[in-house]
């Protein structure tokens, strides 16, 4: 398999999920091989079990980590969620069987920041993260996050939760302005 691609999200409201489930379906170039959705306690897999519709995950979302995996012909995708200080953390990941190119990984970007700016931009996003083979490390403190966390080519931050000290390393963009060629960098909606 070849990098494994990212997009960590910290949010507000559970319902993103199933967006973000929508979301990968717009990514896929042919059909869906299988999918999972295994329920579990914490990420050793205590008590882990599987669920065979979306429509059932929502009992869920507030006290189980849930794990969404697609198998299709690229390689596999999926969408983690978990619940944390009542806030939800979201991991959308891409592992294709060969490594991606410049432009893929720049268009799976771009895919993904246009969904966020018409699908999700009122869903509470207080962070994201994109990056391949990321280290997102939850912490309520934006700056801790950004701190603790590796590998992110992309933030993108809400401007109420926006500290400028975080990014020093990065150039700063609204997400009208923002450039998709461009890695290191913060948007701010």
């Amino acid at each position: 398999m070849g990098e494994v691609i990212e997009i960590n999200i910290i949010a507000q409201q559970k319902a993103m999920l199933k967006k973000l489930v929508k979301f990968m379906a717009t990514l896929k170039r042919e059909h869906i091989i299988g999918r999972t959705i295994e329920i579990m306690d914490d990420w050793e897999y205590k008590n882990v079990f599987q669920c065979d519709d979306l429509k059932d995950v929502d009992q869920y979302l507030d006290d189980k980590i849930i794990c969404i995996t697609e198998m299709f012909p690229q390689g596999i995708m999926g969408v983690t969620s978990e619940c944390v200080n009542e806030e939800y953390i979201f991991c959308v990941w891409y592992n294709f069987k060969c490594d991606i190119t410049k432009d893929e990984y720049i268009y799976l970007n771009k895919n993904f920041i246009e969904y966020l700016s018409t699908d999700l931009i009122n869903d509470g996003i207080k962070l994201c993260g994109i990056g391949k083979e990321t280290i997102f490390t939850y912490a309520e403190n934006v700056y801790q996050v950004v701190e603790k966390s590796h590998n992110i080519d992309i933030w993108i931050v809400n401007k109420n939760v926006y500290q400028k000290n975080c990014f020093n390393q990065c150039r700063i963009y609204s997400l009208e302005e923002y450039s998709y060629d461009i890695e290191s960098a913060v948007i701010i909606f």
